[in-house]
């Protein structure tokens, strides 16, 4: 079995590459630019996956040469320094472009990677353009029905190699270098955390499953059904990573419009599809920790 893998070099990306690559019946490649870093990635990893650079080849004449029997769709553009141009280039022309591809050649799945930000959720104050993009992107899914899509909206993803300014990584830091203080809003808008390797599960399962699924769009929401508030979370974090830091809630605003549930609705995973979250917010928030403890001692 033939994978592509758009953004493998991506947090998300590379852990579903890592995991699914240990297959010796699946053969991965990894579409990424080619100023992407593979640091995520081990000699021994990045030996089991065939890299390509999305700006470098061109993808109709290598989807005439390679069948693949499945599409992850893990990269994404945020909107933070991109224009608006750039934005919807990435995030709608790019992942069409990939599934008439995928139709023309014989795909037989397509897995895309939404976030609770698309949610039905309107005017949320924060990466609009990028929420925007997303919305129209599932729009557009929904309209096929000769391939089999699966729109996977993640909750609240965190884990080790996320990028540092991601909310989780970043309080993380902040706890177990015991800095001075931690700014934070009021912290009652609530989350539904769910670790990294949980999410990397649910593609394996649907892999694995994928003969059950009929051409047509389906929804999945990846998270524990259930949320918590931010200042638990935080609360919870510096209690295990044994820290000093002082929280300081009410320091920040709220943003505007600002989600204040999210969890997902676990009545949107199909029956044959076996799969629920299997580490808690304690056990990923140590698991962090002893990947940061083992970093320390190289």
């Amino acid at each position: 079995m033939k994978i592509l893998i758009t953004g493998a070099f991506g947090f998300l990306g590379s852990a579903i590459a890592k995991k699914i690559s240990q297959n010796k019946d699946i053969e991965i490649f990894a579409l990424v630019k080619s100023t992407s870093s593979s640091f995520r990635f081990s000699k021994t990893e990045l030996n089991r996956i065939t890299i390509l650079y999305s700006d470098l080849i061109n993808l109709e004449d290598f989807f005439l040469k390679n069948k693949f029997h499945v599409i992850i769709h893990t990269a994404i553009d945020y909107g933070r320094t991109s224009t608006l141009s750039k934005l919807i280039e990435s995030n709608l022309v790019f992942p069409l472009k990939l599934i008439e591809l995928a139709k023309n050649n014989d795909t037989k799945l397509f897995i895309n990677t939404d976030s609770y930000f698309n949610k039905g959720i309107s005017n949320y104050g924060y990466l609009q353009n990028y929420i925007i993009t997303k919305k129209h992107l599932e729009e557009y899914l929904k309209s096929y029905n000769s391939i089999t899509i699966v729109n996977i909206k993640l909750e609240h993803v965190y884990g080790i190699f996320d990028a540092e300014n991601k909310f989780v990584t970043s309080v993380f830091n902040d706890f177990v270098n015991n800095s001075k203080t931690l700014k934070s809003t009021i912290g009652i808008q609530k989350r539904d955390f769910i670790y990294f390797d949980d999410v990397v599960l649910l593609f394996e399962e649907i892999i694995k499953k994928q003969v059950f699924f009929q051409n047509k769009y389906y929804c999945i929401e990846a998270g524990w059904g259930n949320s918590i508030a931010v200042k638990e979370f935080l609360q919870v974090m510096k209690k295990i990573t044994n820290s000093n830091t002082t929280i300081e809630f009410g320091a920040l605003p709220l943003r505007e419009n600002e989600i204040m549930d999210s969890f997902a609705d676990k009545n949107t995973i199909p029956t044959f599809v076996d799969w629920k979250p299997k580490i808690s917010l304690e056990q990923g928030i140590k698991k962090m920790l002893i990947h940061n403890q083992e970093l320390d001692e190289k």
